[in-house]
């Protein structure tokens, strides 16, 4: 995949476009590292505006169950896009055998140090 897909699939998002299960890719350490810096702040606008409108949405509910969409607002709130996109970088510099990975999987247990919970 091209490094532009990823503001692609923000744009068709964005948009409105319809999409269906398996049109938009899982982007992976494979194409973070060949994304260009903007790309990668869009990719992670991205990621901010669907964490917010969960966080939004969960508002009554997380007062009971805080979840791991609180957890990430309030471990991610104090970085700015730069750092949160220099964590992910660093992450699939440290772990170059990784770039299969989920740039949302380092995300939310590398970056925001969030662990999901056992069931």
């Amino acid at each position: 995949m091209k490094p532009l897909l990823l503001g692609a699939v923000l744009l068709a998002a964005v948009a409105g476009t319809p999409a269906q299960a398996g049109d938009v890719p899982l982007v992976t350490g494979e194409h973070w590292t060949k994304a260009s810096d903007s790309e990668k702040k869009a990719f992670l606008v991205g990621v901010a505006n669907v964490v917010s409108v969960e966080y939004e949405l969960r508002k009554d509910d997380r007062r009971s169950r805080p979840g791991m969409i609180s957890a990430l607002v309030t471990n991610l709130q104090p970085l700015t896009l730069t750092e949160i996109s220099k964590g992910v970088d660093d992450y699939y510099a440290a772990h170059p055998d990784q770039t299969a990975r989920s740039v949302i999987s380092v995300i939310v247990t590398d970056v925001a140090k969030v662990q999901p919970r056992k069931k």
